[in-house]
């Protein structure tokens, strides 16, 4: 590999851990918004005033009808036997077993690796894939040993198991009247130890696919679950952790590198997975069909637009490529998968950003909007002319760490900062007027801080990090 491309890959991995996140996420009418912090979440109305408090939620996506929302929403517990009827049996019986081979792992991680690394990240360079299994059972195994974690970090005990659940909210209209004290009614989905990457819902509201991150690989395993329980859970695809679904609703498009994990080329894939009655087809009927190859430098996106063409950021160079003299030209395309051809959206020279990697297409496909981790700056590109707006222009030393979010087809809602107090505002723009106005102002300054980042923040290595 030269050395040109493994700085870039380099640089890339680096960038994962930083990107901008979801923070709100609006229904789909734009009457009522999801706004997401760490320890609760909130329902708010159009104005941006609270209706509701809801559990803490980490990534949400609303049903097409408005009804209710699919999240991943986090269960912890502290104490084994608890953890472990959440967990079911079979499952329980793995983690019990892989524990007590743990400080005979740990032996052999030291020998192979020194003895420098954190526990879990010796242990998991002898199973990449098998990250949040080790973490679980390493966690079980400090908690009944608590020597097996180094001094002085010996505070296991203090904590929770925790595993990652695919849930579906209803949000009735009218949930401001119910009981502040009583959670909306959910129904758990899907339940396991991995971390849930991307939510996407069907265009009908009938299923739901989400990724299930395999350890300190970059590869996910997609799962589809039933949204009315017609079908059991089955693994889709294993790809980048890039999906949508086609407009049908029967197959989902993917993108993963054609070689390795790591490649900068890839492959846009149609991946069938359902029948014309909504039934999942038998796994040897299964198709995965290339749609095109591209190279993409950077994280992967990929989204449906309403007439069913797939949007993507790709680089605009052709095959083969001179690594030596490797100069990306990132653009965005328009894929049309019946006839797997791609258009450029030929926007001017310099308009956008080299990252891609964060994109929201407005709900009538027409705009979409761009943020990147590298600044805080917001433009909406107009895919049919390809011209750029800034609507948000960058702050020296400022770092976008939040998605957009659309509310209506002419309005978008992103952080952005107030200069005169240095506070990060959550901010309407009105694609008509290009007026704007701020949700927010009501909020205390805390609440919407994160969204914006002045300086990478310094990593603790206590305790509680080794099980994060």
């Amino acid at each position: 590999m030269s050395r040109s491309l493994s700085i870039l890959i380099l640089a890339a991995l680096l960038l994962i851990g930083c990107v901008p996140e979801q923070r709100f996420a609006w229904s789909p009418d734009g009457d009522r918004a999801i706004v997401l912090e760490e320890s609760n979440s909130f329902l708010v109305d159009a104005q941006g005033n609270l209706v509701a408090e809801l559990p803490a939620l980490r990534k949400v996506e609303w049903l097409p009808d408005g009804s209710g929302i699919v999240a991943h929403q986090i269960t912890y517990a502290k104490n084994w036997n608890k953890f472990s009827n959440l967990l079911g049996e079979e499952r329980a019986e793995s983690i019990e077993k892989l524990s007590r081979e743990i400080p005979n792992l740990l032996e052999t991680a030291t020998l192979l690796h020194g003895d420098g690394l954190r526990p879990i990240d010796a242990l998991t360079r002898l199973a990449p894939d098998r990250q949040a299994e080790l973490t679980t059972a390493l966690l079980l195994a400090s908690k009944r040993d608590p020597a097996l974690l180094p001094n002085p970090d010996r505070e296991a005990q203090d904590i929770a198991f925790r595993l990652h659940d695919l849930i579906l909210m209803k949000l009735p209209s009218n949930l401001a009247e119910r009981d502040p004290d009583a959670d909306p009614a959910s129904h758990l989905l899907d339940r396991g130890l991995q971390e849930i990457g991307l939510i996407r819902v069907s265009p009908d509201g009938k299923a739901a696919a989400c990724s299930r991150k395999q350890g300190k690989q970059l590869r996910v395993e997609i799962e589809v679950v039933s949204l009315d329980d017609q079908f059991e859970t089955f693994v889709a695809d294993q790809s980048d952790d890039a999906f949508t679904w086609t407009k049908d609703g029967r197959a989902l498009v993917t993108v993963a590198p054609l070689i390795g994990e790591f490649g900068l080329l890839k492959q846009i894939r149609r991946v069938s997975l359902l029948d014309a009655k909504d039934r999942p087809l038998p796994a040897d009927e299964r198709t995965s069909t290339g749609l095109l190859t591209a190279v993409v430098p950077v994280s992967p996106s990929v989204s449906t637009l309403p007439d069913g063409r797939i949007l993507f950021a790709a680089d605009s160079g052709s095959l083969p490529l001179k690594l030596s003299n490797l100069v990306f030209d990132t653009r965005l395309y328009v894929l049309d998968p019946d006839s797997e051809t791609a258009m450029v959206v030929d926007t001017a020279k310099g308009a956008l950003p080299s990252n891609l990697s964060h994109f929201v297409p407005s709900p009538d496909g027409k705009r979409v909007a761009i943020v990147e981790s590298a600044s805080d700056a917001v433009a909406v590109v107009d895919l049919d002319s390809a011209q750029t707006e800034v609507i948000s222009p960058p702050h020296l030393g400022w770092q976008s760490r939040t998605l957009p979010s659309w509310k209506s087809p002419t309005e978008l809602t992103f952080a952005s900062l107030d200069t005169e107090t240095g506070n990060v505002r959550w901010t309407l723009w009105n694609a008509g007027t290009g007026a704007l106005s701020y949700l927010s102002n009501s909020w205390p300054q805390v609440a919407t801080a994160a969204w914006l980042q002045k300086k990478r923040e310094t990593e603790t290595t206590s305790v509680h990090d080794l099980f994060r």
